[in-house]
This record gives structure tokens, C-alpha cells and sequence, in this order.
């Protein structure tokens, strides 16, 4: 690499400085969203069956614009920065509550989009 850059020799990296900024920056990135997203939804009144992360959900179902309103949870998970895992939790809570509906095709992955009274959620909060 040094032979085709010009340099006489390979220039020595500290890879451990190299290493914590990389894990800063990831955490940082991964952290970003859903604080922001938890701080402005927690400064509202809040009902309290509804948790902050299922909002956050409910509101990136809302952000889907068409011909996507329906978001696969790998979809939802990778925009939100978190697990499917817990991700299917919240969803889970969101389909009892009625507030999203979930398409099931046969072969495919379920997918989610808001109903009616999730969006109702979001704009009582002024979300939407």
C-alpha cells in the first residue's frame, strides 16, 4: 500500500485510538435517534399504557410513506437502530393495542403498517 501511495514506508496507525473512536462513533449513531426520539416524546403527556419505544414505532409506521406503508420488521428495525428482537416485542404490544395492522402473505415475512388509531396517537401528541 505504502509502495503505491508514495510513501517510503507504511505509516504506523494507533489502533487502539482507532478502535474507541469507532466504537464512540457507532454508539453515538445507534444512541441518536432514539434519544432524541425518546426525549421529545417523553416532553409530552403520555398515556401511560403506551411506552416511548412503541410511540417510536408507531411513528416511523407513520413516516412510511406509499407505495411502502407497510415496513417488514427487519425494515422497521434497521430504521430504528435496534434488535428485531426487541423490536417485535413493541410490535407485538402495538397489534394488541389495535394500533397497527400487521399483512401476512403466504412466503413472505409479516409486514406493518398504522391504523387509524395509532395515527390518532401520534396526532394527539402532535406528532403528526
Amino acid at each position: 500500500m505504502a509502495k503505491y501511495l508514495g510513501f517510503p514506508k507504511i505509516p504506523r496507525i494507533d489502533q487502539a485510538a482507532m478502535k474507541k473512536t469507532l466504537q464512540e462513533s457507532a454508539r453515538a449513531i445507534g444512541t441518536d435517534i432514539i434519544s432524541a426520539m425518546s426525549q421529545a416524546f417523553s416532553n409530552q403527556e403520555t398515556n401511560t399504557d403506551i411506552s416511548v419505544e412503541c410511540l417510536i414505532v408507531l411513528k416511523a409506521l407513520a413516516d412510511a410513506l406509499p407505495p411502502y406503508n407497510y415496513l417488514s420488521a427487519s425494515e422497521l428495525a434497521y430504521k430504528l437502530r435496534m434488535t428485531e428482537q426487541r423490536l417485535q416485542y413493541f410490535l407485538d404490544s402495538l397489534l394488541e393495542k389495535e394500533l397497527i395492522h400487521d399483512r401476512l402473505v403466504s412466503g413472505q415475512l409479516p409486514t406493518y403498517s398504522l391504523k387509524p388509531e395509532g395515527r390518532k396517537v401520534l396526532f394527539e401528541r402532535h406528532f403528526i
